[in-house]
């Protein structure tokens, strides 16, 4: 049996933590177990799930103890006996991957899985990320990128150079955005008028998701058509001020506010569109989901979203600064989309399957 520890700042429902609980629910218990190891102390909302699974969810928080966290984390690795690393917590992967080499953990993984680590950059911040990135030439038995775009923004234009730098997409289970149509009550606990057209987001309230933009955005799509309606599914600590900014521009009526939500697949399934202005991504896993429930998706013209539209015609790449082109294109693909209920089948690329990324995945791991 492998035996994996994989390190995030906790186990909420964000990206990179549902695609890893996913490949978790698919793997033999007498082949592998995943271990998590939550660098916030948090242990987030995957925990139970994690544990009822087989794994374990271990807090070894780097602050206010930041002193003893390298003594720690080498306790903890050397506790768990572990055959394999897998570090996803962007730079600060070489300090974990440089202790997981200090520990004789055989198997040492970076995940690059942003194109932007959300800092400032000054010119401490930039002595930190080429330390860490030389580290991780030193201590990495694999470095995996989630996109190439991904991958030329951490390494640079010559990333294939490096040694065993690759690409995994990740993964999508399209079976959990193919079960049946759920429209009516969804559209009843959100107060959609009958005959609405819904537009559904869905992400975390940070920068990077640039909400702000979505409201400039429904402003020029009412002044188009007003039988609309914005989902917004997510949480986090913008959400207050963008909640503030729709009321301020009376948009109100043309906004509803989910929050965290277990039921992603069930709530796409009653939307008409995916709209996704973010400012930068690795890889955005909710265009993917969008793609899997079969929805046409107008997102940022950023390099991974042209990344998934070169494989996946239905996706219109557009620039989110600009919001009455943005509104033309969700008008467009609203008029060209079927209604709610009667889409076809996923339209997911096969290289963005759940089964191909945890084919490439496990073979890391050997």
């Amino acid at each position: 049996m492998r035996r994996v520890l994989h390190v995030f700042g906790s186990m909420n429902r964000g990206g990179a933590e549902t695609r890893t609980l996913e490949i978790m629910r698919r793997l033999r218990a007498d082949e592998y177990r995943f271990d998590f190891c939550v660098l916030s102390g948090q242990r987030g909302a995957y925990a139970p799930e994690i544990e009822a699974l087989g794994g374990r969810v271990l807090s070894c928080a780097i602050e206010p103890r930041t002193l003893s966290f390298p003594a720690r984390f080498l306790a903890l690795l050397r506790r768990g006996g572990y055959d394999v690393v897998h570090s996803h917590v962007h730079h600060f992967s070489g300090v974990i991957l440089l202790l997981a080499q200090l520990a004789r953990v055989p198997t040492r993984i970076a995940h690059i899985r942003s194109a932007h680590d959300g800092r400032p950059d000054t010119l401490g911040r930039r002595a930190y990320r080429a330390t860490m990135r030389r580290l991780l030439d030193a201590t990495a038995t694999a470095v995996i990128g989630v996109s190439e775009s991904a991958m030329e923004a951490f390494w640079g234009d010559d990333w294939h150079a490096g040694h065993a730098r690759v690409v995994i997409y990740n993964g999508v289970d399209v079976a959990r955005f193919q079960s049946d149509a759920d429209t009516a009550a969804v559209r009843t606990e959100f107060g959609v008028p009958p005959g609405a057209r819904l537009v559904a987001h869905v992400g975390n309230f940070s920068p990077a998701k640039n909400h702000g933009a979505l409201i400039t955005i429904a402003q020029a799509l009412v002044a188009r058509r007003r039988d609309v309606v914005f989902l917004l599914i997510g949480d986090g600590p913008g959400r207050a001020a963008i909640e503030t900014q729709v009321s301020a521009q009376g948009l109100a009526h043309v906004f509803r506010f989910a929050g965290e939500r277990a039921d992603v697949a069930r709530l796409l399934h009653a939307a008409d569109i995916f709209v996704f202005p973010s400012k930068w991504e690795g890889l955005p896993g909710a265009v993917l989901e969008a793609l899997a429930a079969a929805l046409p998706v107008v997102a940022s013209a950023i390099p991974p979203v042209l990344e998934i539209a070169r494989h996946a015609p239905s996706v219109v790449a557009c620039d989110p600064t600009r919001p009455e082109d943005f509104a033309h294109a969700i008008d467009a693909a609203l008029a060209g989309a079927p209604r709610e209920g009667t889409r076809g089948r996923s339209s997911l690329p096969p290289a963005f399957t759940l089964e191909d990324s945890m084919h490439r995945l496990l073979a890391c791991y050997q």
